[in-house]
């Protein structure tokens, strides 16, 4: 009887205190529900719900546009095409204007080394002297000048250079009436007389120089119409065909000129 009493006592006292510490428990946490700081904070989360999504730690951004395989992005169209006109080089007029005075140039120095019926120094301008330091023209090494109508002398700076300086004329393209002969620092330069078959033989060399330099205009020509095709990126078509109009009217006034030269050579040659 006793212990049964002692067992009921001892349950009832757990029973008690158990229920007391689930009380104050309770108690506690509405204090706490009530307290200002949570409140706070439960605001705050409200109001912004992308840091309470997205700004966690641990958790990535996605910045980049438009995702694709492997999240890479996709540049917009705008960003293509600035890079498509960064890639496109302005057409220098100017520049295609000097190739084409280059290239009469080129063919009217061609033309003074074809002389017949007295001697001239231009008939030496274009020869070109090898050396180890490059290849330069004569004039940089030797002084030409006319001893008779058939007859060059050449007079070279330093007597070492004479050899080379004679096997450089002996090279172009130049009609001699022999190889050169050289004497010391002087070197002799015998032209033929002239005869209807040389100049036959002028002429046509001339005529195969105006060729070729026809053949490098419309090289040219191709290459700066195909540059100024690519410039519709960049600046308005009208333009462009300004452009083009302005260049063909530059190529159609080298080719008569290089046909005026022609023609003025082979008069040259079949008067001299």
């Amino acid at each position: 009887m006793q212990r049964s009493f002692h067992r009921i006592a001892t349950r009832t006292f757990f029973s008690l205190s158990l229920k007391g510490t689930q009380t104050r428990a309770l108690q506690q946490t509405q204090a706490l529900a009530q307290s200002p700081v949570l409140s706070f904070s439960r605001w705050f989360l409200s109001r912004t719900p992308a840091i309470a999504s997205n700004n966690l730690p641990g958790r990535k951004k996605d910045n980049k546009k438009g995702g694709g395989k492997g999240g890479k992005g996709r540049k917009d169209d705008s960003d293509d095409d600035e890079d498509s006109k960064k890639a496109v080089p302005e057409f220098d007029f100017k520049n295609a204007e000097k190739k084409v005075e280059d290239l009469i140039k080129g063919l009217s120095t061609s033309f003074d080394a074809l002389q017949i019926g007295k001697a001239n120094p231009a008939l030496l301008k274009s020869v070109k002297v090898e050396t180890d330091d490059g290849t330069f023209p004569i004039s940089t090494f030797a002084q030409v000048t006319v001893k008779d109508p058939v007859t060059l002398m050449v007079l070279a700076f330093d007597k070492k250079m004479a050899k080379s300086i004679s096997t450089a004329i002996e090279n172009t393209d130049i009609k001699l009436a022999g190889p050169p002969k050289i004497d010391d620092a002087m070197i002799r330069v015998s032209l033929p007389r002239p005869t209807k078959e040389y100049r036959d033989e002028i002429i046509k060399t001339a005529t195969k120089n105006s060729e070729n330099a026809k053949i490098g205009l419309r090289k040219l020509r191709k290459d700066c119409m195909d540059d100024i095709k690519k410039q519709e990126k960049i600046i308005p078509k009208d333009e462009v065909k300004r452009l083009e109009q302005k260049l063909q009217k530059k190529v159609d006034d080298a080719t008569t000129k290089i046909n005026s030269l022609l023609q003025a050579k082979e008069k040259e040659i079949a008067n001299a």
